[in-house]
């Protein structure tokens, strides 16, 4: 984010996707919902809400919002009338039907500023069934010049119909060059971008946000342990006790980004680690399944949920070490 003027634009490697949205705009045919599927760490919420700055700047151009009119002079003070957030309240948690509710209402109402009105869901897998059904009602039946603006990080939990009512834009992941060419150039020149970008597998927003708000220790501490662990040197049971007052997505994270780099390592990929690239590649997918369920506000017993992947992940790493 531009912090001298609050407004964000796409990050390099969305240049493609942004392009091609513009043009939609541009052509006049901008559909009335649109869903941007991507990780939660290359971008994807940021790109949303640099598309609905640039429909709601009265003199946009092709990189973005202006910053100088009413419209984007509104957005950067957070009172825009036009726009609406459609989030959960807390992290993990759904996104309530009264909630959904609301922004149909206010759908339908006439802009203020005379552009666009725009609603962005995110993510929009944290909508439960009665939220997705009510949303799916003002996307079957849009305002005028109303758009919708879906993020998602898992599309297959979507419900079909709600996919169905929108163009659906898949955002690429950054390489990792793009990406430690883009953190360099928003951060100081004494962070080590490299290791963020071990520690979070090349995601350099979550690396930032990492960073940012003060996470990286206990992502540094994830990974020694795990270390620790890989070389038996430390206990499964401690480690998942010693995380389990930690936020859990912070610590599914950690050991999901310290698994992937795990198989990607060259002592790994010898002939003899066969069978445990395979016990880890299951793995990781629970990892996954386990983060999925976290996203959309299930909430499982934190402590039982680590000791069950650190004990499955100890099974693997005895094997590795033979």
């Amino acid at each position: 984010m531009n912090e001298s003027t609050g407004l964000v634009y796409p990050l390099p490697w969305q240049m493609d996707a942004w392009q091609k949205l513009v043009d939609l705009h541009m052509a006049g045919k901008l559909p009335h919902a649109l869903l941007l599927s991507g990780t939660d760490g290359s971008g994807v919420n940021r790109l949303a809400l640099a598309f609905a700055q640039y429909v709601m700047c009265a003199k946009p151009s092709a990189s973005g919002a202006c910053g100088n009119c009413s419209s984007c002079g509104l957005t950067i003070a957070s009172t825009h009338p036009d726009f609406k957030l459609l989030a959960p309240e807390k992290t993990g948690g759904q996104i309530k039907v009264d909630s959904v509710r609301s922004v149909v209402k206010f759908g339908h109402n006439t802009a203020q500023q005379g552009g666009y009105r725009v609603v962005v869901v995110a993510p929009a897998e944290s909508m439960n069934t009665f939220s997705a059904n009510s949303l799916l009602k003002s996307l079957e039946e849009p305002g005028e010049k109303t758009l919708f603006i879906l993020i998602s990080h898992m599309p297959a939990a979507l419900l079909a119909t709600i996919k169905s009512r929108c163009q659906w834009i898949k955002l690429p992941e950054p390489t990792r060059a793009q990406g430690k060419q883009w953190l360099a150039s928003v951060m100081s020149s004494e962070v080590n971008v490299d290791e963020l970008l071990d520690l979070t597998n090349d995601q350099p927003i979550k690396a930032l946000n990492y960073y940012s708000g003060g996470e990286l220790e206990q992502i540094q501490k994830i990974k020694s342990g795990l270390d620790q662990l890989a070389a038996g040197r430390n206990s499964a049971l401690a480690l998942a006790n010693a995380w389990a007052r930690w936020p859990a997505m912070l610590v599914v994270d950690g050991i999901y980004y310290w698994s992937v780099s795990w198989m990607k390592s060259s002592v790994v990929n010898q002939t003899g680690n066969a069978r445990a690239r395979q016990g880890m590649q299951k793995l990781v997918e629970q990892i996954l399944q386990r983060r999925r369920n976290l996203l959309v506000g299930n909430n499982p017993n934190v402590q039982l949920l680590l000791e069950a992947l650190m004990l499955d992940l100890s099974k693997v790493l005895t094997i590795a070490r033979g």
